[in-house]
């Protein structure tokens, strides 16, 4: 009998629960519920943030053309009076640098230029408006209605629509 109790003790041990410690249901729950509120959060913070990066490029750009265009009237760039937009428009884009400025979108910048008696601004990415003898709006989002004849420049470039307007207007005040 001995022998025998030794065995089935042994082929118990091999069947016994030894206890580990281990997480509760309540524990994975709080851990799932914290991950879910991280990826909430970087699902809805990412494109805001690549969305104020891709604006920020567009208003450093439209300073770039800003200095383009100045820098084109300094160096005897006609802009005759109620000149009709076309060939202005051709005018001041060969006077650019032959590298293309792109909206952070990928799409090439197109310029239009509206002669004296016209308001223009184009509402898609990649549109620029230059207002030569103009100024900003005081929302900063388009042209003043009245023409000046002091040699500002402004430019107004559409923004992703997280401002109230979709629009950027800055200007060089002489």
């Amino acid at each position: 009998m001995n022998n025998n109790s030794k065995k089935n003790n042994s082929t118990l041990a091999k069947f016994s629960f030894i206890h580990k410690p281990a997480f509760t249901i309540i524990e994975v729950i709080i851990v799932l519920v914290i991950g879910a509120v991280i990826m909430l959060t970087v699902f809805l913070v990412v494109p805001q943030l690549q969305q104020s990066s891709r604006n920020s490029q567009r208003q450093k750009d439209a300073i770039s053309i800003l200095v383009f265009a100045r820098d084109y009237l300094n160096n005897g760039g006609d802009i005759a009076s109620g000149a009709v937009t076309t060939d202005l428009s051709n005018r001041f884009v060969n006077y650019l640098p032959r590298s293309p400025f792109k909206d952070p979108s990928g799409v090439n910048y197109a310029f239009y230029i509206p002669g004296n008696n016209q308001y223009t601004s184009q509402g898609t990415k990649g549109k620029v408006t230059i207002g030569f003898n103009r100024r900003c709006n005081s929302a900063y989002n388009g042209f003043e209605s009245a023409v000046t004849q002091d040699n500002n420049i402004a430019v107004i470039m559409p923004i992703e629509q997280s401002a109230a307007t979709g629009k950027l207007c800055v200007e060089d005040s002489r």
